[in-house]
């Protein structure tokens, strides 16, 4: 775990954590920025027709477990360059061919279709994007691995964490009696450009938890290619919501807020989570909460302001999206 302190624009410092484990991978001999490495404790891999991974996967108990990943969900075609779907389903299966898998190295290759109807070749290593946890397989965002052709200089917009992708929950009335959150009012994109900066700047949501002690401010600030969105700590400080604190992060543009989302403080969810939670909330026009698994779930995260609930493996927990009325 790499920790220290940054110094922000505003001369304020943070402090940081960076699991390297996540992102730094020994490749024959060789240190390199890689992702989740699914095929190394997985078998009889394969790719289907309409666009599903399927693998047996081993457990850390040693059990061997069928899962799917359905990529054909999470992935679309924008002329001709493979990408992360901005909004679920990506379809690009719709307009490419001859798509097949090495299983040898993870690489999903073919062509896509561009809009002068031309085709674009493609190569995808699955083991960039794709982990093994407990049986599952799921995606992961990482913002190191360029899986499109045009990520660095986009720096993945629309992106996020699809692994949860099914997990949104609608759950009504769950804000303690009293609480009045300064966000009232959800303010729809007004057309597709507005929709895709809004993505954008969430895009550069960099964070993946938030510690004690923020009061209100502006945390992502006014990019120079976006002028005038950015990305606010509402409250000034936190606020109990069923036995947790939470934070209250909004997208802003002047006075709209066009996203909002509560989260956790002190758990490393990892920022795709942040990011997936604020397309939800614009996507949708309601508040989303980032919220602990399901009782039922065995995998609880530990108890907030616990030291062991920065750690890694909180991020891979199933926390759930519940949306509020």
């Amino acid at each position: 775990m790499l920790k220290g302190s940054a110094r922000r624009k505003n001369s304020s410092v943070v402090t940081f954590q960076l699991q390297l484990d996540d992102y730094v991978a020994n490749v024959e001999g060789k240190l390199e920025i890689c992702g989740g490495f699914f095929s190394r404790t997985s078998s009889q891999i394969s790719f289907t027709g309409d666009g599903w991974l399927e693998a047996l996967c081993q457990t850390t108990s040693n059990e061997i477990v069928p899962s799917s990943l359905n990529l054909n969900f999470y992935l679309e075609n924008i002329n001709g360059v493979l990408r992360f779907a901005d909004s679920p389903p990506g379809n690009f299966m719709a307009t490419a061919r001859n798509v097949t898998l090495d299983t040898s190295t993870t690489k999903l290759s073919g062509s896509l279709e561009r809009v002068h109807s031309s085709w674009q070749n493609f190569e995808l290593n699955l083991d960039y994007n794709v982990q093994n946890v407990e049986g599952k397989l799921m995606w992961l965002l990482n913002p190191h691995v360029p899986y499109y052709a045009d990520e660095n200089e986009r720096g993945g917009s629309g992106s996020y964490d699809a692994s949860d992708a099914q997990l949104v929950e609608y759950a009504a009335s769950i804000l303690p009696h009293g609480l009045v959150l300064r966000v009232q009012q959800i303010t729809p994109p007004a057309n597709q450009k507005e929709k895709n900066e809004i993505a954008s700047i969430i895009a550069k949501w960099d964070l993946d938890l938030m510690d004690r002690g923020w009061g209100q401010s502006t945390l992502v600030e006014f990019p120079k290619e976006l002028p005038g969105w950015r990305i606010d700590n509402q409250e000034n400080g936190s606020f109990p919501v069923d036995g947790l604190q939470y934070y209250s992060i909004a997208v802003q543009k002047g006075r709209n807020v066009y996203s909002s989302v509560l989260v956790p403080v002190g758990y490393n969810l990892g920022k795709s989570r942040f990011r997936h939670a604020m397309l939800l909330s614009r996507d949708n026009g309601k508040v989303y909460r980032i919220a602990p698994p399901k009782a039922t779930d065995p995998r609880q995260p530990p108890p907030q302001f616990d030291p062991s609930s920065s750690q890694s493996w909180v991020a891979s927990l199933n926390w759930e999206y519940k949306q509020l009325q």
